[in-house]
Protein backbone atom coordinates (compact mmCIF):
# COMPACT_ATOMS: atom_id res chain seq x y z
CA UNK A 1 0.00 0.00 0.00
CA UNK A 2 3.04 2.27 0.75
CA UNK A 3 4.00 1.89 -2.76
CA UNK A 4 0.29 3.10 -4.19
CA UNK A 5 0.53 6.59 -1.46
CA UNK A 6 4.22 7.59 -2.97
CA UNK A 7 2.84 7.51 -6.73
CA UNK A 8 0.21 8.81 -5.72
CA UNK A 9 1.64 11.71 -4.17
CA UNK A 10 3.67 12.27 -6.88
CA UNK A 11 0.82 12.59 -9.81
CA UNK A 12 -0.56 15.31 -7.44
CA UNK A 13 2.96 17.08 -7.11
CA UNK A 14 3.23 16.69 -11.41
CA UNK A 15 -0.23 17.93 -11.80
CA UNK A 16 0.44 20.69 -9.31
CA UNK A 17 3.54 22.02 -10.58
CA UNK A 18 1.84 21.27 -14.34
CA UNK A 19 -0.91 23.72 -12.89
CA UNK A 20 1.58 26.64 -11.97
CA UNK A 21 3.25 26.26 -15.04
CA UNK A 22 0.03 26.65 -17.25
CA UNK A 23 -1.20 29.42 -14.96
CA UNK A 24 2.74 30.90 -15.20
CA UNK A 25 2.68 30.60 -18.86
CA UNK A 26 -1.02 32.38 -19.03
CA UNK A 27 0.47 35.22 -16.98
CA UNK A 28 3.74 35.99 -18.14
CA UNK A 29 3.90 33.93 -21.49
CA UNK A 30 2.85 36.68 -23.55
CA UNK A 31 5.57 38.63 -22.22
CA UNK A 32 8.11 35.74 -22.82
CA UNK A 33 6.77 35.84 -26.87
CA UNK A 34 7.16 39.80 -27.45
CA UNK A 35 10.83 39.43 -25.70
CA UNK A 36 12.25 36.40 -28.04
CA UNK A 37 10.62 38.72 -30.84
CA UNK A 38 12.26 41.40 -29.88
CA UNK A 39 15.50 39.99 -29.30
CA UNK A 40 15.27 38.61 -32.83
CA UNK A 41 14.18 41.98 -34.08
CA UNK A 42 17.17 43.44 -32.89
CA UNK A 43 19.40 41.15 -33.63
CA UNK A 44 18.31 41.30 -37.34
CA UNK A 45 18.39 45.11 -37.17
CA UNK A 46 21.76 45.11 -36.18
CA UNK A 47 22.91 43.00 -38.64
CA UNK A 48 21.32 45.06 -41.05
CA UNK A 49 22.93 48.43 -39.71
CA UNK A 50 26.41 46.49 -39.55
CA UNK A 51 26.12 45.42 -43.35
CA UNK A 52 24.83 49.37 -44.09
CA UNK A 53 28.00 50.48 -42.14
CA UNK A 54 30.47 47.75 -43.47
CA UNK A 55 29.19 48.87 -47.34
CA UNK A 56 28.89 52.85 -46.66
CA UNK A 57 32.42 52.43 -44.75
CA UNK A 58 33.93 50.45 -48.08
CA UNK A 59 33.01 53.09 -50.50
CA UNK A 60 33.79 56.07 -48.78
CA UNK A 61 37.04 54.18 -48.39
CA UNK A 62 37.18 53.26 -51.83
CA UNK A 63 36.66 57.40 -52.94
CA UNK A 64 39.49 58.33 -50.38
CA UNK A 65 41.83 56.07 -52.11
CA UNK A 66 41.01 57.00 -55.49
CA UNK A 67 41.18 61.30 -54.13
CA UNK A 68 44.59 59.92 -52.79
CA UNK A 69 45.90 58.67 -56.06
CA UNK A 70 44.68 61.94 -57.63
CA UNK A 71 46.97 63.76 -55.23
CA UNK A 72 49.65 61.71 -55.31
CA UNK A 73 49.77 62.47 -59.21
CA UNK A 74 49.45 65.85 -58.84
CA UNK A 75 46.42 66.59 -60.22
CA UNK A 76 45.30 68.99 -57.24
CA UNK A 77 42.26 70.44 -58.70
CA UNK A 78 40.26 66.84 -59.16
CA UNK A 79 41.92 65.62 -55.84
CA UNK A 80 40.73 68.64 -53.86
CA UNK A 81 37.10 68.64 -55.81
CA UNK A 82 36.95 64.83 -54.86
CA UNK A 83 38.28 65.63 -51.08
CA UNK A 84 35.67 68.62 -50.65
CA UNK A 85 32.90 66.03 -51.87
CA UNK A 86 34.20 63.32 -49.06
CA UNK A 87 33.91 65.93 -46.88
CA UNK A 88 30.30 66.76 -47.53
CA UNK A 89 29.04 62.98 -48.44
CA UNK A 90 31.23 60.62 -46.57
CA UNK A 91 31.11 57.94 -44.10
CA UNK A 92 32.53 57.59 -40.83
CA UNK A 93 35.36 59.30 -40.45
CA UNK A 94 36.56 59.95 -43.95
CA UNK A 95 35.28 63.41 -43.68
CA UNK A 96 37.59 64.53 -40.95
CA UNK A 97 40.23 62.67 -43.05
CA UNK A 98 39.26 64.31 -46.15
CA UNK A 99 39.39 67.97 -44.78
CA UNK A 100 42.83 67.29 -43.58
CA UNK A 101 43.97 65.59 -46.94
CA UNK A 102 42.95 68.27 -48.53
CA UNK A 103 44.22 71.06 -46.35
CA UNK A 104 47.64 68.83 -47.42
CA UNK A 105 47.10 69.32 -50.89
CA UNK A 106 46.52 73.06 -50.90
CA UNK A 107 49.51 73.94 -48.79
CA UNK A 108 52.04 71.95 -50.77
CA UNK A 109 50.39 73.85 -53.88
CA UNK A 110 51.15 76.92 -52.35
CA UNK A 111 54.38 75.86 -50.62
CA UNK A 112 55.55 74.85 -54.44
CA UNK A 113 54.18 77.67 -56.00
CA UNK A 114 55.27 80.45 -53.59
CA UNK A 115 58.77 78.45 -53.32
CA UNK A 116 59.34 78.87 -57.36
CA UNK A 117 58.13 81.76 -57.94
CA UNK A 118 61.21 83.12 -54.91
CA UNK A 119 63.38 80.93 -56.76
CA UNK A 120 63.15 82.51 -60.20
CA UNK A 121 63.24 85.82 -58.45
CA UNK A 122 65.88 85.32 -56.06
CA UNK A 123 68.06 82.26 -56.81
CA UNK A 124 70.30 82.75 -54.04
CA UNK A 125 67.59 82.11 -51.55
CA UNK A 126 68.39 78.06 -52.33
CA UNK A 127 72.06 78.42 -52.15
CA UNK A 128 72.65 77.36 -48.66
CA UNK A 129 70.35 74.48 -48.86
CA UNK A 130 72.22 73.20 -52.26
CA UNK A 131 75.65 73.89 -50.49
CA UNK A 132 74.67 71.80 -47.02
CA UNK A 133 73.36 69.07 -49.72
CA UNK A 134 76.15 68.98 -51.89
CA UNK A 135 78.78 68.48 -48.91
CA UNK A 136 76.63 65.78 -47.30
CA UNK A 137 76.91 64.17 -50.02
CA UNK A 138 80.23 64.53 -50.85
CA UNK A 139 80.85 63.21 -47.17
CA UNK A 140 78.78 59.89 -47.94
CA UNK A 141 81.30 59.01 -51.04
CA UNK A 142 83.55 59.90 -48.94
CA UNK A 143 83.39 57.86 -46.53
CA UNK A 144 81.31 55.24 -48.41
CA UNK A 145 77.67 54.67 -48.01
CA UNK A 146 78.05 50.92 -47.38
CA UNK A 147 77.86 51.50 -43.94
CA UNK A 148 74.79 53.21 -42.50
CA UNK A 149 76.53 55.52 -39.78
CA UNK A 150 77.54 57.64 -42.47
CA UNK A 151 74.74 57.85 -44.48
CA UNK A 152 72.90 58.60 -41.11
CA UNK A 153 75.18 61.18 -40.20
CA UNK A 154 74.66 63.28 -43.78
CA UNK A 155 71.31 62.94 -43.01
CA UNK A 156 71.85 64.07 -39.88
CA UNK A 157 74.08 67.07 -41.16
CA UNK A 158 71.07 67.89 -44.05
CA UNK A 159 68.50 68.55 -41.65
CA UNK A 160 70.85 70.50 -38.87
CA UNK A 161 72.24 72.71 -41.26
CA UNK A 162 68.54 72.96 -43.54
CA UNK A 163 66.81 74.64 -40.10
CA UNK A 164 68.24 77.66 -39.62
CA UNK A 165 67.77 77.75 -43.81
CA UNK A 166 64.08 76.60 -43.64
CA UNK A 167 63.50 79.58 -40.39
CA UNK A 168 65.16 82.20 -42.86
CA UNK A 169 62.95 81.02 -45.90
CA UNK A 170 59.50 80.83 -44.23
CA UNK A 171 60.08 84.23 -42.35
CA UNK A 172 60.89 85.88 -45.99
CA UNK A 173 58.35 84.20 -47.33
CA UNK A 174 55.82 85.36 -44.94
CA UNK A 175 57.07 88.56 -44.90
CA UNK A 176 57.51 89.04 -48.55
CA UNK A 177 53.71 90.55 -48.89
CA UNK A 178 53.16 92.80 -45.67
CA UNK A 179 55.10 95.36 -46.45
CA UNK A 180 53.90 96.91 -43.26
CA UNK A 181 55.57 94.19 -41.32
CA UNK A 182 58.96 94.92 -42.44
CA UNK A 183 61.79 97.01 -40.39
CA UNK A 184 62.13 100.17 -41.21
Amino acid sequence: MAFNDDSFIREVNEELRSDQMKGAWRRFGRYLIALAVLIVLGTVGYKVYQYWDDNASSSTGDQFLAAMKLADENKNDEALAALDKLEKEGHGAYPVLARMRAATVLAATALLTTSLRNWRDDPALYRPLSLTCVAASILCLGLGTVRPAPLALAVALVVLFSVPWLFAVAHKLIHQDSPDLEPD
